[in-house]
């Protein structure tokens, strides 16, 4: 977090969500909070791509 802010990160980008999938439900769950916390600590948009499944996995 704090190199994030040092380096005044503007966006975060995560290139293949969709192999979050790979990990558990507690997993997914615990990776998917801590992305969300990080872009609202820092106040920044979060940028993911992946496949469909990994979209939906995301929005639920």
């Amino acid at each position: 977090m704090h190199l994030l802010k040092e380096l005044e990160v503007k966006v975060l980008i995560i290139d293949e969500i969709n192999h979050v999938l790979a990990g558990t439900i507690s997993k997914q769950r615990l990776f998917l909070n801590v992305i969300k916390y990080l872009s609202n600590e820092l106040n920044i948009p979060l940028v993911c791509s992946g496949t469909k499944l990994a979209f939906n996995a995301i929005q639920n």
